[in-house]
């Protein structure tokens, strides 16, 4: 609920749509005019308004997304999911070009996934980065006609960002905005933050004469556009396509209709899960109880963590794109660990490894000491690390640093080195 008017002593309230009393509510489009669905467990239905006591729920004037066509009024509605996946993945294979088959896969499995957002508990971005005139913008654009309330918009403000990913519950796309210009529209600690639910953005906001600190919840799907990377964390959150120009032409206009057809099917398939009454159970609780085999490991790593209930959808609607898609993170896991072996952190684990190996375990190294073995390799003095750099490390992997005759040294206990030689070594 958005805004609100007093007319007639009767309370009129703009509404976007939602759960109310137990019914879902969606703004729709009819040949005539714009209405709500009116989901029930029982029955589909439209209305122009809404009566909630003394109150008065009417359409917004201005709706800034894709609206779908209505659903037929009918009781019950049932959905095959498979076939929804084959018309998303088509509808987008229409009109973009992706370097491999399996993102297609992700990016129809996303597409769905927004329409039952309440199901997730991590949210991943997907982000296409690549070159001038390569296809970013227009990826957004047709990803944005079928998402569940994509909204994108070039005035994008951290405040206004938090509030319709809040209320509205918008899909937000970010297009051609690089690291500066994130930073410079304060928006990085709302993209951070939104990844995973229970993740809350706080700002002060000034009601009256006082300042009062406000809690958003930014969680959702995100699609974000760039030339080059973001920092570290904003990379973590993000599944990203490296887009290159078309080989071959794609259509240049999105047609309406064939956008209509595919995006009334989603709606079907959220309507679906809102008469089974799965709108109101996470997947991470069917996760837990799952007895098919499903074996990606929740949360182990970044990559698993962001993936994991978005592969668990795709499996259910895809066993080929599911059988696909798993190849392709196998393979993914294996570059990021070959990455992590050329890493600071490797090079001063398999130091302390070999320290300790000299020593037999019968003392413990100083940061000096581990720096002196990783530059007797090192032929350039400005390739040299110093002490101090070595000790931070140490630190973030974990090692406890302790005092002993006013020197410094550090502690090396040899299940915390056994794993980080696992990951490193």
């Amino acid at each position: 609920m958005a805004s609100k008017a007093q007319k007639n002593d009767k309370k009129i309230t703009t509404f976007w749509g939602g759960k109310l009393e137990g019914d879902f509510y969606e703004i729709v489009k009819t040949p005539k005019r714009k209405a709500f669905q009116v989901i029930t467990e029982n029955t589909i239905s439209l209305t122009a308004t809404i009566t909630i006591e003394d109150e008065l729920l009417v359409l917004p004037k201005v709706i800034p997304w894709n609206i779908s066509p209505a659903v037929k009024e009918k009781k019950k509605i049932n959905v095959n999911e498979e076939e929804i996946f084959k018309t998303v993945r088509h509808y987008i294979k229409t009109y973009i070009e992706f370097p491999a088959e399996h993102y297609y896969d992700i990016a129809a499995v996303w597409v769905m996934s927004t329409w039952i957002w309440e199901r997730f508990t991590t949210f991943p971005y997907l982000r296409f980065m690549g070159p001038k005139a390569c296809g970013k913008s227009k990826a957004q654009d047709v990803l944005g006609k079928i998402a569940y309330r994509g909204y994108k918009t070039s005035s994008l403000k951290e405040a206004v960002l938090a509030r319709e990913i809040s209320e509205r519950r918008v899909t937000v796309f970010v297009d051609e905005m690089e690291d500066h210009d994130l930073r410079k529209r304060d928006l990085y600690p709302i993209l951070n933050a939104g990844y995973r639910e229970g993740d809350y953005y706080a700002r002060c906001e000034k009601e009256g004469d006082r300042y009062v600190v406000k809690h958003w919840n930014t969680s959702g799907f995100k699609v974000l556009a760039s030339r080059r990377p973001y920092d570290d964390a904003l990379e973590s959150r993000c599944l990203t396509v490296k887009m290159r120009r078309c080989k071959e032409p794609k259509p240049q206009f999105i047609d309406q209709k064939m956008t209509d057809l595919t995006v009334v099917t989603l709606l079907e398939f959220r309507i679906c899960q809102a008469q089974e009454g799965l709108l109101d159970i996470k997947l991470a609780e069917e996760l837990i109880k799952d007895d098919s085999g499903f074996h990606v490991l929740y949360g182990r790593t970044r990559i698993e963590e962001l993936l994991t209930e978005l592969i668990y959808v795709l499996s259910r609607v895809s066993r080929v794109a599911h059988s696909r898609l798993e190849e392709e993170i196998e393979k993914l896991k294996a570059r990021e660990l070959e990455e992590d072996k050329m890493t600071d952190e490797a090079v001063i684990t398999l130091a302390v490894e070999q320290f300790m190996k000299d020593v037999a375990w019968r003392e413990y190294p100083s940061a000096s000491m581990i720096a002196e073995i990783i530059n007797r390799d090192i032929t350039t003095r400005q390739d040299e690390v110093s002490a101090i750099f070595v000790g931070q490390i140490m630190t973030s992997l974990g090692f406890e640093g302790r005092r002993k005759g006013g020197k410094r040294f550090y502690e090396i206990d040899r299940k915390i080195l056994d794993e980080n030689l696992e990951r490193f070594g």
